[in-house]
């Protein structure tokens, strides 16, 4: 068998990291076959996007908008179904007309006749304005939105950021499958070594499972415990519900997805400070305006290494604006001195199978002053390339996204999520999963441990990192960071 052999910028981290058992390697090659057989679900997957707007119609389902909008979806003949809000975003300054517009002539005037209600986003400084009317179809919408792209101005969809092409777990054996390894790997504590610096990692994702010792389960064996969780504020704070309505044990799809993440980052470097950000509703999904949103709160708060498993392709292949915005206006705070360092955001590239860009990680194609966007795509447990993974000229890195060990949350998979349900029963539980999403926290930690051993900035340290790589065509610099298993 071939074997890749990717650079190691972190060398071991540990060295006793316990071998997967012969059941987890079966596991992790199953669901790398399913992942692969992304390109082909294009109805199964517009199915499961009815069956999720109906429950969503229903009050069964919410979506984080602070509109009234409404979740819809349309197919491209060569695409895979869009998941979208049915609101129009486009910049303010377009809108009104003025100095910042490109065009000086107010779009409002070319869409006069069209009746649309249009309210500012405030969280990014109002700099991008949803415009929307009850009733109009989204592919009315999406082609008024092509019309003015055709003029000159910007216009996307306010589009939805699954995780990878939907929550994974929907096409058969691609979930999480429980871990059998007789010893896991020792928490290490968080207490920082002589000479390192505190440095914040944000995860973005579908939440953190909360540890509250009568509603909660929290761990007895040091991971994830110094997290903090937020229980007010937005619906949940920033706790993953895990359970649909009825509460557990049964998940939802997309349950235990941030928790996962978040173990990964922490398995790299122990003495981050992590945070997670929910940016995504109990079906592992989220908007535009939400996930830009959550950019700029993390920032705000003291993160400068960020990671995002999630992302979505476009219509015509658009940079979703929301979050170009929110990238904008993190390099005028780079600017003008109210960041103190650059900002890496990391990415997935998605689990498509093909070279098609999916956002944000597809941002690293386009130069942000103070932010450096990296798209992350995933190798084999072998070292070389993943089937299943997004690739492409545009990739920036990648690592092991093949049967990925990380803490996990108690509950039992539904036959909707996976046709053998797995179940999760004791506590500390531990988990493999496959996908891109857990390529992507390998690298945001292996920044964040660089940081603080070496006191670099994060853009230094991603460079010092990237530089140990090992070139693959369209899988960009070649890394392994967690034991290979």
């Amino acid at each position: 068998m071939i074997k890749g052999y990717p650079g190691r910028p972190l060398g071991p981290i540990f060295e006793d990291y316990p071998p997967a058992t012969r059941e987890e390697v079966a596991a992790a090659a199953q669901q790398a076959t399913e992942l692969g057989r992304a390109k082909d679900v294009r109805r199964r997957l517009a199915k499961y996007y009815q069956e999720l707007i109906g429950r969503r119609d229903r009050g069964e389902e919410w979506l984080r908008s602070p509109t009234a909008a409404q979740l819809s979806f349309f197919i491209d003949e060569t695409k895979l179904p869009l998941l979208t809000l049915d609101e129009l975003l486009v910049r303010t300054s377009d809108f009104k007309g003025g100095e910042r517009s490109y065009r000086r002539t107010p779009m409002r005037d070319l869409l006069a006749h069209y009746d649309l209600s249009a309210t500012t986003v405030t969280q990014l400084d109002d700099r991008i304005t949803r415009l929307r009317r009850e009733g109009l179809k989204v592919e009315e919408l999406a082609e008024i939105g092509a019309l003015l792209r055709r003029h000159g101005y910007q216009a996307t969809m306010n589009q939805c950021q699954p995780l990878g092409y939907t929550t994974k777990s929907v096409f058969g054996e691609v979930g999480p499958e429980p871990s059998n390894r007789p010893h896991l790997p020792v928490y290490p504590g968080d207490d920082l070594p002589d000479g390192w610096s505190a440095i914040q990692v944000a995860v973005l994702d579908t939440g953190i499972v909360d540890d509250d010792e009568n509603t909660g389960q929290p761990r007895t064996d040091g991971w994830l415990t110094n997290i903090v969780r937020d229980h007010g504020g937005k619906p949940n704070g920033n706790i993953d519900p895990l359970y649909g309505p009825a509460g557990g044990p049964q998940f939802v799809n997309g349950a235990g997805h941030g928790t996962f993440v978040a173990g990964i980052v922490q398995q790299v470097d122990p003495y981050a400070q992590i945070r997670v950000v929910k940016v995504l509703g109990v079906e592992g999904i989220g908007s535009d305006v939400e996930v830009a949103i959550g950019i700029l709160e993390a920032v705000s708060d003291g993160a400068r290494i960020l990671n995002l498993s999630l992302g979505t392709e476009t219509a015509e292949e658009q940079p979703p604006l929301a979050t170009l915005v929110a990238l904008e206006l993190l390099a005028e705070w780079r600017r003008d001195g109210r960041l103190d360092q650059d900002v890496v955001l990391v990415a997935a590239a998605g689990n498509n199978h093909d070279t098609r860009p999916v956002w944000p990680a597809a941002f690293c194609t386009i130069p942000t002053f103070g932010v450096r966007v990296v798209s992350v795509a995933a190798l084999t447990a072998n070292g070389e390339p993943a089937e299943f993974s997004t690739h492409g000229f545009w990739i920036t890195c990648s690592t092991i996204g093949n049967g990925v060990l990380s803490p996990f949350v108690i509950g039992d998979e539904t036959t909707v999520m996976d046709p053998a349900p797995d179940s999760w029963t004791e506590k500390n539980p531990w988990a493999i999963w496959s996908g891109t999403s857990f390529a992507a926290p390998q690298v945001a930690g292996a920044v964040a441990r660089v940081c603080q051993a070496t006191g670099k900035d994060p853009s230094d340290a991603l460079d010092l990192i990237l530089g140990e790589g090992v070139w693959v065509p369209d899988y960009g610099r070649a890394l392994e960071i967690l034991p290979v298993n």
